[in-house]
């Protein structure tokens, strides 16, 4: 059991193997040991911690303060998937003319999951329909980059097909029903269409997703997904 005691000039704390120095330990000077404050991985360093100073460590890197706004210096998650590599883009820009088009994505079968943001832009009217659970069969897939380009960064989980056949359905769940644009006389565009998910999707594993768009003129329909895997 460890001994406390209190005097005029602060704590003195004296017991073996508690991980305190021997000694009086004044108020703002702590001075706790280091390597034996292990209970939660306190992870103090050796010597004196002032009322004041927190140090936030993972171990190797301290956290950093700006010296300007004294604000805590920190990115979001998503920007964090970036800088580990689990951050992905694909790209694709197709013309389609009074018809509609589709595309796929097949998640990995995995624990994580695909957190993903849809940007689909026409240069025309559109209608952006997205479901869940479907049973088409893809083909000509889009090999998706690795937001980081250093080194040499994972492979993406996520299957996104630009040819879609077969099956029986698209999906009974519908993620995202958008129409916009203008066409006027004579299949003429008035004005172009698209849209951007606000906010992201968590989607199911190893389950499939149909984006099928459709226009009312000779547009051009551009694609952009962008997601992290997690």
């Amino acid at each position: 059991m460890a001994t406390i005691t209190f005097n005029t000039s602060g704590i003195t704390f004296r017991s073996p193997g508690v991980g305190l120095n021997t000694g009086t330990n004044n108020v703002g000077n702590v001075g706790l040991l280091a390597g034996t404050n292990e209970v939660g991985n306190v992870g103090l360093l050796a010597g004196i911690h002032e009322i004041g100073k927190i140090q936030i460590t993972d171990g190797t890197t301290q956290a950093q303060v700006d010296t300007i706004s004294n604000s805590l210096r920190s990115i979001t998650n998503p920007h964090s998937k970036v800088h580990v590599g689990d951050s992905f883009v694909a790209l694709d820009l197709k013309n389609v003319s009074s018809t509609t088009r589709k595309w796929m994505i097949t998640t990995p079968d995995t624990l994580g999951y695909t957190h993903i943001v849809f940007d689909i832009d026409c240069t025309g009217e559109c209608l952006v329909l997205i479901t869940e659970g479907g049973n088409r069969t893809g083909g000509t897939p889009i090999t998706p980059i690795n937001r980081r380009r250093v080194g040499t960064p994972p492979v993406a989980g996520v299957i996104f097909d630009t040819v879609v056949s077969g099956g029986s359905t698209d999906g009974a769940t519908t993620l995202l029903n958008h129409r916009s644009g203008a066409t006027g006389q004579g299949s003429k565009t008035i004005s172009a269409g698209g849209v951007r998910g606000s906010n992201e999707f968590i989607l199911k594993p190893n389950v499939k997703y149909v984006i099928a768009v459709t226009t009312y003129a000779d547009v051009w329909v551009s694609i952009d997904l962008d997601w992290y895997e997690n």
